[in-house]
């Protein structure tokens, strides 16, 4: 899948992006009250879910259809085959790399997997139907959508690097707004930032958003339980 073409980046993409960051600015620290007045964990999901699909995927699906002209589905690569070899080289770094946060995750204050092995099937799957949603929407957003736009300029790599900390940045706000001590807050830019090379390196290796998605998924159901 090479997408690259002559026509660069135009400056309504990065006017989108200046957009979205001062709305989810707003979102991720003003408002964010509204989230932390909402008792039940299942609505505040809920509502923060809806809350991310209007912010972050409905304006892509809009300036997808109005101002390049094209099929949502098919640019952010919702419809396409998965490339099957690709799919298994995605798998396999994949695997290796959750690997590595299970072993390591005791080691930096975490849990064992022994949590999640140990858990009631009811935690399990609540848990699963919890962290099952967001990524979806920011997978839309930052691999399907960003990152497909400045692979069309720049090599994959460079793109998937400032794709990376675009995604990263998109979770300071708050962390700034809570006063995250800053050892916390540099260790979560990291493992945020690499989450973000390892979702675009699937991405592109399977020429399909979904494969990237469920291993988002598979990460936040992970840390639900090594983290918590």
């Amino acid at each position: 899948m090479n997408n690259r073409d002559d026509r660069g980046v135009e400056w309504s993409f990065w006017l989108f992006m200046l957009a979205f960051f001062i709305v989810w600015m707003l979102r991720a620290t003003v408002l964010f009250r509204i989230d932390a007045s909402i008792e039940s964990e299942v609505v505040r999901t809920f509502y923060s879910n809806a809350v991310k699909l209007l912010l972050w995927v409905v304006p892509v699906f809009i300036y997808l259809i109005c101002v390049d002209k094209t099929d949502p589905l098919h640019y952010l690569k919702l419809s396409t085959r998965v490339d099957k070899l690709g799919l298994i080289a995605a798998s396999m770094v994949s695997a290796a790399y959750f690997a590595l946060i299970i072993v390591t995750s005791p080691l930096i204050g975490g849990r064992t997997i022994e949590s999640l092995l140990m858990a009631q099937p009811a935690t399990v799957a609540r848990t699963l139907g919890l962290v099952s949603i967001s990524p979806l929407w920011e997978e839309i957003l930052f691999r399907g959508f960003v990152l497909h736009k400045l692979w069309s300029r720049a090599r994959f790599w460079t793109a998937n690097l400032i794709s990376s900390l675009m995604f990263t940045m998109a979770h300071w706000p708050y962390w700034i707004y809570s006063r995250m001590a800053l050892a916390g807050f540099a260790r979560l830019s990291a493992s945020i930032f690499v989450l973000g090379l390892l979702f675009g390196y699937v991405f592109k290796r399977t020429h399909s958003l979904w494969p990237a998605v469920v291993v988002h998924i598979v990460n936040n159901f992970l840390s639900s339980f090594l983290n918590g």
